[in-house]
């Protein structure tokens, strides 16, 4: 773990990649090796809050109307509508966060950072989280138990994916996942501003 300093760059991270890679096991451990500098920002949600939720803090539930009306009034910095449910992050609570001096850190697979990509208003940073290529596949949680076929076609399209994502030239950061710990080490450096 680097020491941590003064970043004063607290514009939002965005760290993407595959689904399962390490990408998820580095975002929790940049929030919690730096929880006075990183956060996840609360979401906002239409679904009904379990009991130990509703004074956590780490969701806001709100009825389907204000979900919508917040999002049709382009107030949401990402959001995605999952298992009949609507959730989102609203730029207010990432803008509240940074007077408080805080960096937002969201955690999305690749089909979740087009969604992102909207709202350039807090001019976030994107790092691509990437796998050495896609043959390393082939011993990721993601194909466990795929027949043959199935993971030769997932291989396939996901190099092609691999490829066009990295060029495409909107992400700040490229991180090649060929030693996780330095890997998140790159991340941290970047995070703080090293």
């Amino acid at each position: 773990m680097i020491k941590s300093v003064a970043s004063p760059d607290l514009r939002p991270i965005v760290i993407c990649g595959l689904r399962r890679n390490d990408k998820y096991t580095m975002y929790q451990n940049l929030v919690e090796f730096h929880e006075d500098k990183f956060t996840r920002p609360p979401n906002h949600t239409t679904r009904w809050p379990a009991p130990w939720e509703i004074d956590a803090g780490s969701e806001i539930f709100v009825c389907r109307g204000d979900f919508l009306n917040l999002l049709h009034g382009d107030r949401f910095f990402h959001w995605q509508y999952f298992e009949g449910n609507h959730y989102g992050t609203s730029m207010d609570t990432v803008a509240s966060l940074q007077k408080q001096g805080m960096v937002s850190i969201f955690e999305t697979d690749l089909t979740g950072h087009s969604l992102t990509t909207k709202y350039q208003c807090l001019n976030p940073r994107y790092v691509f989280i990437r796998p050495p290529n896609a043959e390393y596949l082939r011993s990721s949680p993601v194909t466990r138990g795929m027949d043959e076929d199935s993971l030769q076609y997932v291989i396939s399209y996901t190099e092609k994916d691999l490829d066009t994502t990295e060029e495409s030239g909107i992400f700040d950061l490229v991180i090649i996942n060929d030693d996780p710990d330095k890997a998140f080490q790159k991340l941290e450096a970047f995070a703080l501003g090293l």
